[in-house]
């Protein structure tokens, strides 16, 4: 039965509307007609929820346009199609229908009527037609859209590979957390891309394969791949998927396949170490110094170590299957064993002296110790453990009534005694050093290495060196040593021991006593250290108050006098003399800026000022410094940088500069022959941030374990003595640890006396996307003399500082007047006469602070020209606190030309811009 199509006809014209009824009354068409003559009905009708097929409608209505009411009824109903019809057509007018979505047009006419119904079946057809087609692009969009949203969201990488070529033609973005390349690399490139040589052939050789077998017409459709391949990871890491894949086949011919690959690496990784691990236990067991026997569930033997064949006499062979109480329990233990066997049954672990019976019927004093194997809650086996202790049982038994006489005494006292028995390696201790150690009697096992465990790592030498006293021809022996309780405290222990001998002179044991003498040592400790503290703190603020002005202020005319000399005609000897004064002078500024360095670290006043900058750049530039250097030491100077780590970063460039320097400097310093190697590498990321470790390692002298421990204290060097090799004021290594930890990171050192030093540190950077802006240099670097033509006022009591700073002043072509003192400059200052002061800060008659206040009093703010302080003070806060008196600017002692010629431009520049404003 035909589907009943309903019409919408708009006619307000009573004989068109007649003649569209009767003309579709003839056709017999299943249609049904409902017509109204306006806009008005036809909306009463849509409210109404009336659906229709189709609309046919005059242009021309009573109460609007057709246009107006095919509006309407698509915003009500969606979509209709429509046919218009007018008496008063025009080609212009059904161009326009046509573009409001009109599916066909008619002039009122018979001829038009009578095919009205005809078109009224085609243009619900098509639209059909068109909606059906739409509906099904729909459900495809949203069927690859489910498929997609699955495929981009699942772990495992769901892939196809169009066999025509061999390429994949798609792959899931999960495919970027397993191999680090993006899904897009893949598409278009071969099936084998990103796999290791040997699984790239395993695929290969499948693919033919099931080539051969669709040409050969025996291919079954059901066939699935199932393969483990080995992929290598965007890092260079080996990353292995297990791929599972299914056949797409078009016409009986094989086109491609698709499937699913999971990360297995975890799962490859926990078999390897497995396997490793039953190679390590199998060697453990076997070559364990105690006798073992591995036993099932009903205490049946499994297996057994050589040990326990030497101590037992049984083989393998012989013991197998059989329960380990019929083979090594004598027969007046057998109740023993087997109430042990029972405790082991319930999980108990066994820890118990006994005798034991071998082959030959021999006894033996053993200690025994049973421990169960459980997996997941249930005992699946038993590990027997069993040491010959019948010698340390005759030595305790020997010592046992001495050891009664003396733990009363002892205990009371608070004195541990301990008894060594050369011969056998057996320990024996009396009550009291189980206390001194913080050792329960019942957790020891192994009292020697348990002695050990209690004692700081760093004083575990001296129990050693104790132990191995015999070697020597001392007969006693003592010493204090630390150790470590269970809450982490530090208890000082005495220790005193002495060598028991035989009448041949052969040693047979140590006897040796220990007490607590913590009280004493910490007393002793404490007034040492604020002994050494106050020493310390005078002896740092007296330095520092008259290292910078007494050093510095000389330093002025001995730098800028060779930086004079150096520019004039010289012969290869004068020159080489110039250079040794001025690599010396800058020698001497540099200790005392390391020193003003660590002023300001230890005040918290030291900043870090981030910037981006290129880090390999930063580091060939700093090797290049040192190159020189190397090569007149005839050394080889490296340095690499690790391709995973990027090349801009963002940190403070020179801080970090000024710890690479410290170390090369170190390093060069003390290697004689061999090379220098400076190294960057990648430590840790995250998603900003950067962890990165520098490391400078050399062939040098090394540095003993001794000498470490002490390595970054400040004012400290390796070697102190007169007759050291190597100079220096201990004080950069100290600087460097500081300057680390400023950039969130540490520093550290590897080296052997000897064999060379290995200095790394590790600091935190920030992650950067571009290039840094490109700065503007500093005048001066770039070696050219800048010209200068201004009018200087220097004052300066000292005459050496006057003749080197007027000197490099007129070589700029600057023209300088000197005052000697304040009370001089202000005789000597006429308004509108100079264009700068350099004013020196500490001077007879009047000081340079003293005289800016009275030229600006005198004279006024404005007309008074910038005025730059030049001063041999350059502790932390000084500048600041000269500027604030009055001073422009401020400059420290001694003044390189060029940073000289810098402030003198840009304070000369910047006043001549405010005066042309």
């Amino acid at each position: 039965m035909k589907k009943i199509r309903k019409i919408l006809v708009v006619e307000d014209e009573k004989s068109y509307a007649d003649l569209i009824q009767l003309t579709f009354e003839r056709r017999q068409l299943p249609f049904r007609l409902e017509f109204v003559e306006n806009i008005s009905n036809a909306r009463t009708l849509l409210e109404e929820d009336h659906d229709y097929d189709l609309l046919i409608t005059d242009w021309l209505l009573p109460d609007g346009t057709g246009e107006e009411l095919l509006e309407l009824l698509n915003r009500e109903k969606g979509k209709v199609p429509a046919i218009m019809i007018t008496s008063q057509g025009s080609e212009e007018l059904a161009v326009k229908c046509f573009k409001m979505g009109v599916m066909d047009y008619f002039t009122k006419t018979p001829q038009a009527f009578s095919n009205l119904p005809l078109s009224a079946m085609r243009v619900i057809r098509e639209h059909d037609n068109v909606r059906q087609r739409e509906i099904a692009e729909e459900r495809l969009r949203e069927s690859e859209r489910k498929y997609r949203l699955i495929t981009d969201n699942i772990t495992d990488i769901v892939w196809t590979i169009d066999l025509s070529d061999n390429n994949y033609s798609y792959i899931s973005p999960s495919i970027a957390n397993f191999v680090g390349y993006e899904s897009e690399v893949f598409i278009g490139k071969s099936a084998f891309f990103a796999l290791s040589p040997f699984s790239a052939k395993k695929a290969r050789d499948k693919i033919v394969y099931l080539k051969s077998l669709s040409q050969a017409g025996k291919l079954n459709s059901d066939e699935k791949i199932e393969l483990e391949l080995a992929f290598v990871h965007k890092n260079g890491n080996l990353r292995w998927g297990e791929t599972k894949g299914s056949l797409l086949i078009n016409n009986g011919k094989l086109t491609g396949i698709t499937g699913v690959t999971r990360d297995i690496t975890d799962k490859k990784a926990a078999e390897e170490n497995l396997r490793i691990q039953q190679i390590y236990f199998q060697t453990l067991i076997q070559q364990a110094p105690v006798a073992i026997a591995i036993l099932d569930k009903e205490d049946r033997v499994q297996q057994v170590n050589e040990k326990f064949i030497s101590l037992f006499g049984y083989k393998l062979q012989e013991v197998k299957g059989i329960p380990i109480n019929d083979c090594i329990v004598p027969v007046h233990l057998k109740e023993e064993g087997r109430l042990l066997t029972n405790n082991v049954a319930r999980g108990e672990d066994v820890y118990h002296e006994s005798v034991r019976q071998a082959k030959d019927g021999s006894l033996m004093d053993v200690l025994i110790i049973g421990e169960p194997v459980i997996i997941e809650g249930e005992q699946v086996a038993v590990f027997g453990i069993y040491q010959d202790i019948s010698e340390q049982k005759q030595s305790r038994d020997a010592l046992r009534k001495l050891s009664e006489r003396l733990v009363m005494a002892t205990s009371a006292a608070g004195i541990g005694i301990w008894d060594y028995n050369l011969q056998t390696d057996q320990m024996v201790w009396e009550p009291e050093m189980y206390t001194l150690h913080d050792i329960g009697v019942t957790e020891a096992r192994d009292l020697k290495n348990d002695w050990q465990k209690c004692i700081h790592p760093h004083d575990r030498k001296i129990l050693i060196s104790l132990l191995d006293s015999w070697k020597t021809q001392k007969q006693i022996y003592e010493e204090s040593y630390r150790v470590v309780k269970k809450d982490n405290s530090i208890r000082y222990i005495k220790i005193f021991c002495s060598v028991v001998k035989d009448e041949t002179g052969q040693p047979l044991r140590l006897i040796g006593v220990c007490w607590d003498n913590t009280r004493e040592i910490e007393h002793t400790e404490l007034e040492r250290k604020v002994e050494v503290a106050d020493k310390v703190a005078s002896i740092k603020q007296q330095f520092l108050a008259n290292m910078s002005h007494e050093i510095r202020s000389p330093m002025t005319g001995i730098i800028g006098m060779t930086e004079l000399l150096m520019k004039t005609s010289l012969d290869e000897k004068q020159k080489h003399f110039l250079e040794t004064i001025h690599a010396s002078s800058n020698s001497l500024l540099t200790i005392v800026n390391d020193i003003l360095d660590l002023s300001k670290i230890e005040a918290g006043r030291m900043e870090v000022k981030p910037s981006v900058f290129n880090l390999k750049n930063c580091g060939q530039r700093t090797i290049d410094l040192f190159s020189a250097l190397t090569e007149q030491k005839n050394l080889e100077l490296s340095f690499e940088f690790d391709p995973e780590l990027p090349e801009m970063i963002k940190t403070d460039e020179n801080r970090l500069a000024q710890v690479v320097s410290n170390l090369l400097s170190n390093a060069i310093k003390f290697t004689e022959k061999g090379f220098v190697k400076l190294s960057c590498s990648l430590e840790k990321t995250g998603e900003n941030s950067l962890e990165i470790k520098v490391t400078v390692e050399d062939s040098g002298i090394g540095i003993s374990e001794e000498n470490q421990q002490r390595l970054f204290n400040i004012f400290s060097q390796v070697d102190g003595s007169d007759t050291r090799n190597y100079e220096g004021t201990g004080l950069g290594l100290s600087i460097s640890q500081k300057l680390a930890e400023l950039l969130g990171g540490k520093i550290g050192v590897e080296s052997e006396q000897g064999k060379g030093s290995r200095f790394w540190f590790i600091f935190k950077a920030e992650k950067v996307n571009q290039e840094p802006q490109p700065g503007t240099s500093e005048s001066g670097k770039s070696g050219e003399l800048p010209h200068l033509p201004y009018r200087v006022l220097l004052v300066e009591d000292k005459k050496t500082n006057q003749m080197v700073l007027s000197l490099m002043l007129k070589e700029a072509g600057a023209e300088v007047v000197i005052a000697d003192n304040g009370k001089d400059a202000l005789e000597k200052y006429t308004p509108g006469a100079f264009d700068l002061i350099l004013m020196d800060i500490q001077m007879p008659v009047m000081d340079g602070i003293t005289a800016v206040k009275e030229l600006k009093s005198l004279h006024g703010h404005e007309k008074v020209p910038p005025i730059l302080g030049l001063s041999a003070k350059a502790m932390e806060g000084d500048a600041e606190h000269y500027i604030s008196q009055g001073l422009d600017d401020y400059l420290t002692k001694p003044v390189p030309a060029n940073r000289l010629y810098q402030k003198i431009q840009q304070w000369t520049e910047s006043r001549l811009r405010r005066q042309d404003d």
